[in-house]
């Protein structure tokens, strides 16, 4: 059975600063299986908590990767954006992502993780639909 799950990256509480960006992963389990893999691996680790979960908290090191068990290099998570700069890099969504996926892989290895796209059909949009007519919005006064 092939499991469609949904990694929150950024304020999931939304009792911060409120920005986040949805990612779906494919998994050969289901949500809390991954979720206890998860707590199971950080504790063997002596963590309680993943990198970048504070404030502008957006910089990875080597030591980081280390404390989480993976044995890549950090410059395995730069992209044609980001780089290694003074030991340190800077992450983005995608990286942290795929670091996330590794740490989960690592320690579990029999999880099987995948990004795959979003293929819901967003109702309101921007720009017309097949008849011409401009999206409404909903509840766009809420927030303020």
């Amino acid at each position: 059975m092939t499991y469609k799950l949904n990694l929150t990256i950024g304020d999931f509480s939304d009792d911060g600063h409120g920005k986040t960006q949805q990612v779906y992963l494919s998994s050969n389990y289901d949500r809390d299986y991954v979720r206890a893999a998860m707590w199971k691996a950080l504790d063997k680790q002596g963590l309680t908590e993943f990198p970048c979960t504070d404030y502008e908290d957006n910089l990875l090191s080597q030591e980081q990767l280390r404390q989480l068990g993976i044995d890549k290099p950090l410059e395995a998570y730069e992209s044609i954006y980001l780089t290694v700069d003074d030991g340190k890099l800077e992450m983005d969504s995608e990286s942290i992502t795929n670091l996330f996926i590794d740490f989960i892989q690592t320690h579990s290895p029999e999880i099987q993780l995948t990004v795959i796209k979003d293929d819901s059909e967003p109702i309101f949009f921007c720009g017309p639909d097949q008849n011409g007519r401009r999206s409404l919005g909903l509840g766009y006064g809420l927030f303020y």
